[in-house]
């Protein structure tokens, strides 16, 4: 497994390759105050694939899928948060 972090208060497509891809999972920590992460297949109006939410001061969350998750093309991306930092586990 691999993990890529994503930076802080981005909206951008990341895990991009061809065929169907997997994702495992993602791991959101919330910088100063609350954060929020949408990972979406393909782009920013492609079907979502997990919602994560984190309160401040660093409070995290997880979306831990049975299986791996199957995309096409890219995941998308939209953070939001003071400082919070996503990681993508693929």
């Amino acid at each position: 497994m691999s993990v890529q972090t994503i930076p802080a208060n981005t909206t951008a497509a990341y895990l991009a390759g061809d065929g169907t891809l997997f994702i495992r999972g993602a791991r959101l920590v919330a910088g100063s105050d609350a954060a929020s992460a949408i990972i979406r297949e393909t782009d920013g109006s492609g079907r979502v694939l997990a919602k994560l939410s984190a309160g401040a001061a660093l409070a995290v969350d997880e979306w831990n899928p049975p299986g791996p998750v199957a995309y096409q093309a890219n995941v998308h991306v939209t953070i939001t948060g003071t400082g919070p930092q996503l990681n993508l586990f693929v």
